[in-house]
C-alpha cells in the first residue's frame, strides 16, 4: 500500500512493518534559523524537559552541541543543525534525491 504522502510496508504475515513519510525540505525552510525550545518541543513531539536533558547530556546522547543556543537564559535550537541531525538519524524520512 502506498499513499501520496508516504509508503507503508508489511511483513510476510501482513502485519505493519514500517511507515515512511518523507519530510519536505520546505518544512524546515519555513522556520527561522533559531526556534524557541517550546516550539521545538511541539515540532518534535517531546517535552521541554527532554530538550534540556538533550542539551546537558549532548555528548552522552550523541546530539550535536551546536544545536543549542542560550540567549538571556532562554533556550533556542538551530533549525539547520536540527534538520541535519534528524536526517542523519532517519535517512529514510527524506524524499529520494532530496538532501538535508
Amino acid at each position: 500500500m502506498k499513499g501520496s504522502d508516504g509508503s507503508v510496508s508489511r511483513n510476510d504475515d501482513g502485519q505493519l512493518d514500517k511507515i515512511e513519510v518523507p519530510i519536505k525540505k520546505s518544512f524546515f525552510e519555513n522556520l527561522p534559523e533559531l526556534i524557541k525550545a517550546n516550539t521545538a518541543a511541539e515540532l518534535l513531539n517531546v517535552s521541554i524537559k527532554t530538550l534540556y536533558d538533550w542539551k546537558y547530556r549532548a555528548r552522552e546522547k550523541k546530539i550535536p552541541e551546536q544545536l543549542f543556543v542560550t540567549i538571556r537564559r532562554n533556550l533556542y535550537l538551530r533549525t539547520s543543525i536540527l534538520r541535519e541531525w534528524i536526517s542523519q538519524q532517519n535517512p529514510h524520512l527524506f524524499a529520494e534525491g532530496e538532501k538535508p
